[in-house]
């Protein structure tokens, strides 16, 4: 069971005693006072009071544990002598065990300012940071665990120019073996179970992942925007996102912990990560994108506002090769699978302003349409009503002329008349109307052909056919260019697509049929004048087949 978390490493009363000259005197006098840590500074204050009466700073102090106690027998000091101070401060509890918690704790604030600085590997202000720490975390006493860790961190917040393979060998090498290490040890390490050592855990891993990603140039502009790259910092980059999912995926740290350590900056600059070449990199992102969603309840508004920033770039301001949506849009299914009815008026925003714009995007931007055509069916699914907007939007953004790209647009558009009633339908009939009119007079026969695959879908086909008030009007629209198309059209296939349409209104709505007829008497004459002659029996296992 995950230890309680506490907000303050060291919280409490304790004895205190200032030292002033090389020696402790045997009448020093100790003072009870009213300790708080925050961050590597100390606030004392008297018991029964509010105003902090001292500030102790830890950073870079140096921390010792004496030979004698100054209080006596009965008290465990610990001794800090602050930089720039020529005093010593003595820190007292009443047990040995307390005493050698909070030494572990002053031992690592002490050194909390020795992080790398420089953008890549400076071994003439770094190269401390590398010496060998070859003491296991199971290994060391308990006391100097919360130190020792934060010394691997340390050492592995270092970063290499890896431009050259050969250059640094030794120091690169230190490092993976540093990171092999933190992988065996993060899903159970006790020391993370504070915020302050998992907040240094995720500086190690910001200060690894938030960088410059890795461009890539081709023989032309095209080739260089189609082509992945693997980054050459994979090395080392595979054992930092292993990491950081074993933090999140961990049962054995508390969920107080995450949330309270976990900030919206460091997330966001995780997921603009998206945009890198490498689809490995991509994958492990996605992964653990996905798990911290689950684990951070309090984040998850935020990662998906995060999440729709990205959608409004892609929107509005698109980059060049943007890799990332499809993976995001993969995560954002699962969320939106989750979703309870009725959808709050956030994810119906999300819907409209993000989700359905994103199918204007030229072809080049399209890679992701299989994900968005499962989110569009996900909300579909969970309200019946979305289809208005939704199918309003495709026929908005329609990419005319472009026939690969109406040929998803179409796939999209049958899979949503799955769940598009009767008063759904009378909302977009009129518009779906004019751009199916289009369609079956398409230049592509196979947009064409697409099209009139529809009426092969049984869902389309009730709304469409058989559906009196909407099959009447269909037929007087479609009856023209499904005429022209049996009498002119080159392809085989669109013509008897064509001639099977105009049977299935025969049968179905032979009264309006009759009525079109009547009104079209002379396409209809070059109908049964042609090769084809007269409307042949309509034949149900061939139209369903």
């Amino acid at each position: 069971m995950a230890k309680k978390v506490t907000t303050y490493e060291i919280k409490g009363v304790l004895g205190y005693y200032f030292q002033e000259g090389d020696d402790v005197p045997e009448d020093a006098e100790t003072r009870s006072l009213y300790c708080v840590m925050k961050e590597s500074d100390l606030h004392l204050r008297e018991e029964n009071t509010q105003d902090v009466v001292f500030i102790v700073k830890t950073e870079g102090a140096t921390v010792t544990l004496p030979s004698q106690s100054v209080g006596g027998a009965g008290f465990f000091s610990v001794c800090v002598k602050c930089a720039g101070e020529t005093g010593v401060h003595h820190f007292m509890w009443k047990s040995a065990e307390q005493r050698d918690q909070k030494y572990g704790v002053l031992l690592r604030s002490a050194a909390s300012g020795q992080w790398p600085t420089s953008k890549v590997y400076d071994p003439d202000t770094e190269s401390h940071l590398l010496k060998a720490v070859s003491v296991g975390f199971y290994d060391a006493p308990f006391h100097e665990r919360k130190l020792l860790l934060l010394q691997k961190l340390q050492l592995c917040s270092i970063r290499f120019d890896w431009s050259d393979p050969q250059s640094h060998a030794t120091e690169k090498e230190i490092k993976t073996r540093c990171l092999r290490e933190l992988v065996g040890v993060a899903h159970h390490l006790p020391e993370l179970n504070d915020c302050r050592s998992f907040k240094d855990m995720l500086r190690m891993i910001g200060n690894n992942l938030f960088r410059a990603l890795p461009s890539v140039t081709g023989e032309t502009p095209a080739e260089s925007d189609d082509e992945d790259v693997n980054d050459p910092a994979w090395v080392h980059l595979e054992h930092v996102y292993e990491i950081l999912h074993k933090i999140y995926n961990s049962s054995n740290i508390n969920d107080v912990v995450r949330k309270k350590s976990t900030s919206v900056a460091f997330l966001s600059k995780m997921i603009s990560l998206f945009h890198s070449r490498d689809h490995r990199e991509r994958e492990c992102l996605k992964q653990t994108t996905h798990r911290i969603y689950g684990r951070l309840t309090n984040r998850r508004a935020a990662i998906r506002k995060i999440f729709n920033h990205v959608f409004a770039r892609e929107i509005y301001e698109p980059m060049p090769n943007y890799r990332g949506i499809s993976e995001i849009l993969d995560i954002l299914a699962s969320i939106v699978n989750g979703f309870a009815c009725p959808i709050k008026q956030e994810h119906r925003k999300m819907l409209y302003h993000y989700l359905i714009p994103l199918h204007k995007l030229p072809d080049e931007h399209m890679y992701y349409h299989q994900q968005l055509h499962y989110c569009m069916i996900l909300f579909a699914g969970k309200d019946h009503t979305f289809t208005v907007d939704i199918i309003r939007g495709m026929l908005k953004y329609w990419p005319v002329g472009n026939n690969p790209k109406e040929q998803q647009f179409l796939q999209e558009l049958e899979d949503l008349f799955e769940y598009v009633h009767i008063e759904d339908f009378e909302k977009i009939h009129d518009v779906f109307l004019r751009r199916f009119v289009q369609l079956i007079e398409a230049p592509h026969f196979q947009t064409t052909e697409r099209a009139l695959w529809f009426w092969r879908n049984p869902a389309f086909n009730a709304l469409a056919v058989k559906e009196p008030k909407f099959g009447a009007s269909m037929l007087k629209a479609l009856v023209k260019p499904l005429i022209k198309n049996t009498l002119e059209h080159w392809h085989e296939s669109v013509k008897a697509m064509s001639r099977e349409t105009l049977q299935l209104y025969q049968v179905e709505l032979p009264r309006v049929y009759a009525e079109v007829v009547s009104n079209h008497q002379e396409l209809f004459a070059q109908l049964s004048t042609s090769a084809y002659g007269q409307l042949p029996e309509f034949d149900s296992e061939t139209w369903s087949d």
